[in-house]
């Protein structure tokens, strides 16, 4: 079965960058999304993420985006710094989410502003 969630990325310097549209039909398909994103990213070396999410529509239960918050704990650490722009129809769960991995230990971010997902990512370097 084919992914509904479609993204492109390129490499600029050692921040991998990331344009998502679709949307999440399962939590296995989140998942493989986010493997591929990671494997990526440590295919060309790349320490910091820039995840445009904006034109992803969010279908993921609390449950599933809890399990989903867990699951990348314990598979994704140490995979450096993310920044997850999401649109504002998504925000709360994406916060909801931000919460459930930041508290794993995970240096993720979400915002609404690209600009200001950047900003972070070289303030952070």
């Amino acid at each position: 079965m084919p992914m509904t969630i479609q993204y492109e990325t390129h490499v600029e310097g050692d921040i991998l960058h990331v344009t998502t549209s679709g949307f999440d039909e399962s939590l296995e398909d989140v998942i493989a999304y986010g493997e591929a994103v990671v494997a990526e990213a440590k295919k060309y070396s790349c320490t910091r993420i820039l995840i445009d999410e904006s034109d992803l529509v969010y279908r993921l239960s609390t449950v599933d985006t809890y399990e989903l918050a867990d699951y990348y704990a314990k598979t994704f650490r140490g995979t450096g710094k993310v920044a997850l722009v999401t649109s504002s129809e998504n925000l709360e769960d994406a916060k909801f989410w931000e919460t459930a991995v930041r508290n794993r230990g995970l240096f993720y971010r979400i915002f609404t502003s690209k600009e200001e997902a950047e900003a972070w990512l070289d303030r952070t370097a």
